[in-house]
């Protein structure tokens, strides 16, 4: 018997003192770090040369999608179908739609072999706002823009993983609907299912299969969600933290290193969040979706030639972290009040449909 407490993962549903905020903040920061390098012609971040396949963008990357799919799967089991819509719709929508009006509108220009005329008669310009504006297939390109930086007229390399994130939220309720969820065995079938086409056979999973660049986000949801629907039988402990850090590290350079990398770096991530003491960074805000939509474009601009990465993080770090207060403010914290009313609209939806067919 461990000479200590060992909670089950269980224990902490409907607590709402953990450590997410705080690490989803970390996570975007870590991209920002992570991005510094390649942005300014120094290839990958130092991790690179310790893990296989692995630079520190990626890591924090997995590390939201594995986040996600803990929470996303819990917010769709414990809510309304209405609620679980409006409050995706609202997270990822408001502040991405903003983003783009900036970097198009302000951004964009700034740095650019076009005169302002030329640039806002483009409609290259409106067509990159409408388009990216789905999430669905995005484009990263704006005519002219930074001509002479490592990544010339690339204006958000980091939002590729927002129509990821968009399939996982899509693919939850699906799952739900066929009754996949119903049951810890109806669920854990379909995921060890999945999570063996995964791995044989990527390309035919239906949907995911088509974004070569989806496997590994699309794997660390689906771990983050075998977490919930298996809390009550993992417990929390040092000793069980200290195994995943060796499931990470041993596995390297191995042909288990994926699995083993995602499933050890998950454990951590429940273990940090929730069995570490807790910080309440959310009586401040939570700013992390901020600092990822905003901190490649203005890593862009804050580029100059013979620039090292930590130069480049340094300078976009204050700009970014100022574009990321006020969208919090003033767009994401306002947009999730109408949560409310946007979840009583769609769940309205389905009465509508039935009193028209009558």
């Amino acid at each position: 018997m461990l000479p200590f407490r060992s909670p089950m993962l269980s224990h902490y549903d409907g607590q709402r003192r953990n450590n997410f905020t705080i690490m989803r903040l970390a996570f975007a920061l870590l991209v920002l770090v992570g991005h510094s390098y390649p942005i300014s012609g120094n290839g990958y971040d130092p991790l690179s040369s310790l893990m296989q396949n692995m630079w520190i963008g990626e890591a924090a990357v997995l590390g939201f999608f594995t986040i996600s799919g803990f929470l996303i799967t819990a917010s769709f089991q414990n809510r309304p179908i209405g609620d679980f819509i409006a409050a995706r719709i609202l997270r990822l929508y408001p502040g991405f739609i903003v983003c783009l009006i900036v970097v198009a509108m302000i951004l964009g220009p700034i740095d650019n072999t076009m005169s302002l005329r030329e640039y806002y008669s483009n409609p290259h310009v409106y067509w990159f706002v409408w388009e990216n504006a789905r999430i669905w297939d995005l484009y990263y390109n704006i005519p002219n823009h930074a001509p002479d930086n490592p990544f010339p007229g690339a204006t958000n390399g980091s939002t590729w993983t927002l129509p990821a994130e968009l399939l996982c939220y899509v693919t939850v309720p699906v799952a739900g609907f066929f009754g996949a969820l119903d049951s810890r065995l109806r669920a854990n079938a379909g995921l060890l299912l999945l999570a063996a086409v995964g791995w044989f056979a990527y390309e035919s999973v239906p949907v995911f299969g088509a974004y070569e660049r989806f496997d590994r986000p699309a794997a660390a949801f689906l771990v983050g969600a075998a977490f919930w629907i298996n809390r009550d039988r993992i417990p929390l402990n040092p000793i069980l933290a200290a195994g995943a850090l060796a499931l990470i590290f041993g596995t390297n350079g191995t042909w288990l290193w994926w699995p083993g990398y995602i499933v050890g770096s998950s454990y951590l991530v429940f273990f940090l969040a929730y069995w570490v003491p807790a910080f309440d960074m959310d009586r401040y805000g939570d700013f992390s979706y901020g600092i990822y939509i905003y901190a490649w474009p203005i890593q862009q601009l804050v580029w100059w030639k013979g620039q090292s990465g930590l130069v480049n993080a340094l300078c976009a770090l204050p700009i970014v972290t100022a574009l990321a207060v006020a969208s919090w403010f003033l767009v994401e914290k306002p947009a999730l009040r109408l949560k409310g009313a946007l979840a009583a609209a769609v769940a309205a939806r389905p009465l509508r449909a039935q009193r028209l067919a009558r």
